[in-house]
């Protein structure tokens, strides 16, 4: 007799604060548990695929990690002997252990907040330190980790950043504006409030004559400034969209 083979299915490790894992069968509607010793490399809200050990109890166990939800943390840097651990801000990810070649130890301050990309899953967690971001509860260390955990990296390539710097200092050419038609004498104003992070949209308005007014829609020209081939080309096609946080704005790069 054939011996039937146990139920797998694909479903998000969703952890508990008892430590054990719920995986919904979405076709069927089935919870599974899946307890610490059965739960592999997987860690909270990792998508995986199940196999199902004891249909009458609901058990199961992870066979494999099918797609990783995160690969970096954020967390509070510690000492521990000779090497470092992060112990993370979500409380249902274990401590990462982060040898001191990983550590960048000349610019690492114990106690502070740093961003961690994980190398090595077993037989325990082995990271990388890939950003400092600061005192703990500084403004700039909750933000840059909030943005950094769903994936947005508020930094610039150095190449990039002095592009755009040179393209500040230099203005616009006065050839450039020969070119262009000249709406300076024309009563013209931002749509975007005061406190936005950048102006490319402006109306512009003025009487033509007793019955007539003219108004003008006007955007920015970015492609004046990102010229195909430069360092802020190949970034902008890295980057998406705009994700605006309380305080900042940052180009996402998903």
């Amino acid at each position: 007799m054939k011996e039937k083979k146990n139920e797998r299915f694909e479903g998000r490790f969703s952890l508990g604060k008892n430590g054990i894992a719920y995986i919904t069968n979405k076709e069927t509607g089935q919870v599974i548990e899946v307890h610490k010793h059965n739960a592999g490399t997987a860690l909270s809200r990792d998508f995986v695929l199940v196999e199902i050990t004891d249909p009458r109890k609901g058990l199961g166990e992870v066979v494999e990690v099918v797609k990783r939800a995160k690969t970096g943390f954020v967390g509070v840097v510690h000492k521990k002997g000779e090497n470092y651990v992060l112990i993370p801000d979500d409380f249902k990810i274990p401590e990462i252990f982060i040898p001191r070649a990983n550590a960048d130890e000349k610019n690492l301050k114990v106690g502070e907040k740093a961003y961690v990309e994980i190398e090595k899953y077993e037989p325990l967690l082995i990271g990388k330190i890939k950003k400092h971001l600061g005192a703990v509860g500084s403004n700039d260390a909750q933000m840059h980790g909030i943005a950094l955990e769903q994936g947005f990296d508020f930094s610039f390539p150095k190449e990039v950043d002095e592009e755009a710097n040179k393209l500040d200092r230099n203005g616009i050419h006065p050839d450039e504006k020969k070119q262009r038609r000249d709406m300076r004498s024309v009563v013209t104003f931002t749509i975007d409030p005061e406190d936005a992070k950048d102006f490319d949209d402006a109306l512009s308005f003025r009487k033509i004559d007793e019955h007539r007014y003219e108004i003008g829609i006007h955007i920015a020209d970015v492609s004046h400034y990102v010229r195909p081939g430069t360092a802020l080309d190949r970034e902008a096609q890295k980057r998406t969209t705009s994700v605006y946080l309380v305080d900042r704005t940052i180009l996402s790069t998903r």
